[in-house]
C-alpha cells in the first residue's frame, strides 16, 4: 500500500492523540498505539518515543519488542505539519519545547556530574499496563509514569 498506508498511519496517530487530549505535535503514544505491546501481540508493534522521535520496534512471536527502532518519516512531527495534519503553530510550539528541554538537559548534565537525560526518552507506554498517557499538550513528550 506504500504511501497510502503511511498517510493512514499518520492520520490515525493524529486522530488518536486528538481523542485522548494529547498534544498533536508531540511524541506522545496514544493508547491505540500502545495496544499491541500491552497485549503482547505476536507480530505487532511496540510504539514509543526515542531520541525525540516517534517510532516502533517489532514484537516477536512471544509479544516482546526486539530489533532496532524504526522511525517512519510519515510520523515525524515536521512531516505531520507538511502533510497538513498539524498546524505550523503547533509545530513551532513543539520545536520550542524540544529546544528548551534540550537546553535544560544540557544544564542538568553539567550540574549533576555528566548524567545525561534524553529529551525523547523511551517512556514507552505499553510496558507496564499504562494506557499511553502523556504530559499532554504542555510538554509534548511521551511521559507515562510507572
Amino acid at each position: 500500500m506504500g504511501e497510502s498506508i503511511d498517510k493512514a498511519l499518520a492520520t490515525t496517530l493524529v486522530q488518536a492523540r486528538r481523542s485522548e487530549g494529547l498534544a498533536l505535535a508531540s511524541t506522545s503514544v496514544p493508547a491505540l498505539f500502545a495496544l499491541d505491546r500491552k497485549l503482547k501481540m505476536p507480530g505487532g508493534y511496540a510504539y514509543q518515543a526515542a531520541a525525540g522521535k516517534f517510532g516502533y520496534r517489532n514484537l516477536n512471536s512471544d509479544g516482546s519488542a526486539e530489533g532496532k527502532m524504526i522511525f517512519p518519516a510519515s510520523l515525524d512531527v515536521m512531516e505531520l505539519m507538511t502533510a497538513g495534519f498539524i498546524s505550523a503553530a503547533m509545530y513551532e510550539v513543539y520545536r520550542r519545547q524540544t529546544e528548551a528541554a534540550a537546553r535544560a538537559s544540557a544544564v542538568s548534565s553539567s550540574s549533576d556530574g555528566g548524567n545525561v537525560f534524553d529529551v525523547g526518552s523511551s517512556c514507552d507506554s505499553g510496558s507496564s499496563g499504562d494506557s499511553g498517557s502523556s504530559c499532554g499538550s504542555s510538554c509534548g513528550s511521551s511521559c507515562s509514569s510507572s
